[in-house]
C-alpha cells in the first residue's frame, strides 16, 4: 500500500510507517456473479487477503503511522469485528496501547481473539454499537483517546488507496463501475452532522 505513499500527504516524507505488508490483494474473477448481475465482467478485490483479514487494515496502517508521528500512545475504537483487530495488530506494530469497547456479546468471536492476540485491553459495555461507541466518544478526551473508528479521516484516506491499487492492476484501465461496501455508515454522518464536517 504505502508504494502509494504520495497520495497520502497526511504522512510526512520523515515519518516511520507502520505496516504489516497490507494491500496487494487479488482481483478475483467471478464469472457466474457477473453472469447472474447482467450479463457483465464482474471482479472482486479480495480485501479478505490483507494481514488481519480485513479492508480496514489499509486505512489503519495510514491512521496508526500518523497517530504515531504525533506522539500518540493509546489508540481507541468501537467495534464489533474488523476494526478491532486491525487496530490491535497495528497498534502492536507500533508500540502502542490498544483499548477496544465492544457491546456485550455483540462482537465476532475471533475478530475478538485477534484483538486479545495483539494486547488490546478490552472493554465490554452496552448493549449496541452505538452505546458502545458513544461512551468511548465521551470519555476519549478526557483519557487522551486517539480514536481510530471511522470517523478519522486518517483511516479514509488510507482506505482509498485500494482504487489506486485496482487501477494499476488494470493497467489504469477503469471499470464502468466501482461498487463499494459500507459498514455502520451512519456513524459517519452522524457525527459528521454533529461536528459540522
Amino acid at each position: 500500500m504505502w508504494r502509494f505513499r504520495e497520495l497520502l500527504p497526511i504522512v510526512e516524507p520523515s515519518a516511520r510507517i507502520f505496516s504489516l505488508s497490507e494491500g496487494s490483494t487479488p482481483l478475483v474473477g467471478t464469472r457466474r456473479t457477473g453472469y447472474w448481475a447482467g450479463p457483465v465482467h464482474l471482479t472482486i478485490k479480495h480485501q479478505g487477503n490483507n494481514p488481519t483479514g480485513s479492508f480496514k487494515d489499509l486505512g489503519m496502517t495510514a491512521c496508526i503511522t500518523r497517530a504515531a508521528a504525533r506522539g500518540v500512545r493509546q489508540v481507541a475504537c468501537a467495534s464489533t469485528g474488523n476494526t478491532s483487530s486491525s487496530m490491535a495488530a497495528y497498534a502492536a506494530r507500533a508500540g502502542l496501547k490498544a483499548l477496544l469497547f465492544v457491546p456485550y456479546k455483540q462482537i465476532s468471536a475471533a475478530k475478538l481473539a485477534q484483538a486479545l492476540d495483539f494486547g488490546a485491553l478490552v472493554v465490554e459495555t452496552g448493549d449496541t454499537f452505538d452505546e458502545a461507541f458513544r461512551l468511548l466518544r465521551e470519555i476519549a478526551p478526557e483519557m487522551g483517546l486517539y480514536l481510530v473508528n471511522s470517523v478519522n479521516p486518517y483511516r479514509i484516506e488510507g482506505q482509498k488507496t485500494i482504487v489506486a491499487e485496482m487501477l494499476e492492476q488494470r493497467a489504469y484501465r477503469p471499470p464502468d463501475y466501482i461498487v463499494v461496501p459500507g459498514g455502520n455508515l451512519v456513524i459517519v454522518q452522524r457525527w459528521a452532522r454533529a461536528y459540522g464536517s
